[in-house]
């Protein structure tokens, strides 16, 4: 993803015009901009006419209380994604979008069950979030963690990056610190992934059941590592780039 500052549209139908013009040229359908999505965006922006932040903040919190009794009967916690991007987009506003924002959805409803989905990528879009402090502050309350690092531009463009702290400015390293010492011990993932692979990888999917006897097969054939001498050494350089990494978080 990179976003462009002075592409976006003022209101909604000119960016939907643009996004369609673009992606019908190219044979091309963008997730949640599909055209059968946009038959019905006027008749979704006109069920939301009145509604304003507070009004949001209400329904949200009418939602969140009905829905408590019944998660904690059944022991399933409510996790919201933060916002993204993190500010209000086509005249709509967008609530949970800074320390602030996510400290009185908290408090709203003041509940174990009602919980955050932290998403690096989604907070580190603004960089005036510190999402390693937010990570701090409420490791208690997060049950999901989606980490994605953000690069910005001095124009207020920005792109999403690969994960290497380096690559961004989100604070990767410092966000998951922040997790380890505070004890947090609920889900987390790599967020949209990048760079990770040279183009010229294939990737395959394995059933997780497989997984015990695909590595038993590893161990026992023959591999061909194109650019290494041996399946060997091959394992030592990526031994050696564990131990660099591993090096490189002692210094945090």
């Amino acid at each position: 993803l990179y976003y462009e500052k002075d592409k976006i549209k003022s209101d909604y139908r000119s960016m939907a015009d643009y996004i369609l013009g673009f992606t019908e040229k190219y044979g091309m359908s963008f997730p949640g901009w599909e055209p059968e999505r946009m038959a019905k965006l006027d008749e979704l922006f006109k069920a939301y006419e009145g509604v304003d932040r507070e009004k949001l903040w209400s329904n949200l919190k009418y939602f969140l209380e009905a829905l408590m009794p019944v998660c904690r009967e059944r022991d399933v916690k409510m996790a919201i994604h933060t916002d993204d991007p993190p500010w209000d987009i086509f005249g709509l506003p967008r609530l949970l979008i800074d320390e602030k924002s996510i400290d009185r959805f908290l408090k709203t409803v003041d509940d174990g069950y009602n919980c955050l989905t932290l998403c690096s990528g989604s907070l580190g879009a603004n960089p005036e979030n510190n999402v390693a402090k937010i990570a701090r502050k409420h490791a208690g309350r997060i049950a999901f963690a989606h980490i994605r690092n953000v690069k910005h531009y001095p124009n207020g463009d920005f792109s999403e990056a690969s994960h290497r702290d380096r690559d961004g400015d989100t604070g990767i390293l410092e966000i998951l610190k922040a997790l380890h010492d505070e004890g947090y011990d609920g889900y987390i993932r790599p967020d949209h992934g990048r760079h990770l692979w040279e183009e010229n990888t294939m990737l395959i999917s394995i059933p997780f059941p497989w997984i015990p006897t695909f590595l038993q097969s590893l161990e026992e054939m023959p591999l061909e590592l194109t650019g290494h001498e041996s399946k060997e050494k091959y394992y030592s350089e990526f031994e050696g780039i564990l131990a660099d990494l591993a090096e490189e978080m002692k210094n945090i």
